[in-house]
């Protein structure tokens, strides 16, 4: 009898243990996780575009910052990086 109490008593101590064990390890995992300086900055730029009131001028704002790249631009960036190749390799003349 006295063997079986023992086993009964281990048994809850270990299970005790292991819930409080990891009860401590995910409160702080949810405490101490930092967040990195680009999610934080990822936040505030979602906030801000919500802040954003729908006037004509900040809509003009915002269409002068998000304007994709032109045809023009992707030409000029593969003239720059054409002549950056040639200057490295240079060709032979026969």
């Amino acid at each position: 009898m006295t063997y079986f109490r023992g086993v009964i008593l281990g048994l809850c101590l270990s299970a005790g243990a292991t819930a409080s064990y990891a009860n401590v390890i995910q409160n702080k995992t949810q405490s101490t996780h930092p967040s990195s300086l680009i999610e934080k900055e990822l936040s505030k730029q979602k906030q801000n575009t919500k802040a954003i009131n729908s006037d004509l001028d900040s809509i003009k704002i915002l269409n002068a910052i998000h304007v994709q790249p032109s045809q023009s631009f992707f030409a000029y960036q593969h003239e720059r990086f054409s002549r950056l190749l040639q200057a490295l390799f240079p060709t032979r003349d026969s």
